[in-house]
């Protein structure tokens, strides 16, 4: 069947030959230009299936409805990671016919209305006094604290983004350079590498404390017992990321919003918190500016005549 594959994206997800396979003639159905961001979907959706312990070559409808609602995505964006997905099983159908009930319920699910982006008067973003609030106001003691204020500090001080954040490994992270390797990152090549700063003394400092009970591991962000234990050396999932973050009053792409924000309403170039954001074009990082007093914009401003 491999031989069928006329596309030059060739994608490894999982040790599921079977899921690849699918997902290469899917990606050999799309153009070339699209090609990415449906091969980052499908390398998405297999992590998630095999996370919750699942084969993600069932392709469960169900399943493929958890993913295009997990992330903090606009509706438009999760409309079109549920039409990617859809490609997926029609193409799994065309090979095996047992998935066209799947198919068949695919399409009668709906994706939920969200808030978390839209307008850029719906995307909340977090004053310098509720920023303070969110480190102050982690609990928790021993490894559990430290994490946490490392993994809060890669959020609000170098804008990772959440599944940026959660795949990161200590190789990644340069104290001493005070920057970030972010391989993969969204709209890019797998093996594509960008770097984002850590923008902050206290940043470098909180994750200095937790590299220092880390030591020897891989993952940067990997689960702590109830009993203050470092677990498994493997990336925490979704679910712990978001209840810590939701318990503290913000959602994970609110930290980055915030940062980019704050960086332009502080007279930082656009072009700046372009390099900072890793936005390919300059639009993208504009959509986050925000002038609350034209009293204050009107002193950053100079005229060259």
């Amino acid at each position: 069947m491999n031989d069928l594959i006329s596309t030059s994206q060739s994608i490894v997800v999982s040790d599921n030959s079977a899921y690849n396979t699918i997902a290469e003639l899917a990606l050999a159905t799309v153009g070339t230009k699209s090609q990415r961001i449906y091969a980052d979907c499908y390398r998405r959706f297999a992590r998630f299936s095999l996370e919750q312990g699942n084969n993600p070559e069932n392709l469960n409808p169900l399943e493929i409805m958890a993913y295009v609602h997990s992330g903090d995505y606009s509706q438009a964006t999760r409309k079109h990671h549920k039409a990617m997905l859809l490609t997926l099983l029609k193409v799994a159908t065309i090979i095996d016919a047992s998935y066209q009930r799947n198919l068949e319920a695919l399409k009668l699910l709906k994706v939920q209305k969200t808030e978390a982006k839209g307008k850029s008067k719906g995307r909340p973003k977090l004053s310098a006094g509720q920023v303070e609030n969110v480190f102050e106001n982690v609990t928790g003691k021993g490894a559990k604290l430290l994490r946490d204020k490392a993994l809060l500090s890669v959020l609000f001080y170098s804008g990772l983004r959440r599944e940026e954040l959660r795949l990161l490994k200590w190789a990644d992270i340069d104290l001493e350079a005070r920057t970030i390797a972010v391989q993969g990152g969204k709209g890019r090549d797998e093996n594509e590498v960008e770097y984002a700063p850590i923008l902050s003394q206290v940043a470098v400092d909180n994750i200095a404390a937790w590299k220092e009970v880390s030591e020897g591991r891989v993952w940067f962000v990997c689960p702590v017992m109830k009993s203050g234990k470092i677990g498994a050396d493997k990336p925490i999932n979704v679910k712990p990321l978001y209840e810590l973050c939701k318990a503290l009053g913000f959602a994970p792409h609110a930290a980055r919003r915030t940062l980019i924000t704050s960086g332009l309403a502080s007279g930082s170039s656009v072009a700046d918190m372009k390099k900072v954001a890793r936005h390919k074009n300059e639009s993208t990082t504009l959509a986050y500016a925000e002038v609350e007093n034209v009293k204050d914009a009107a002193a950053r401003v100079r005229l060259g005549y």
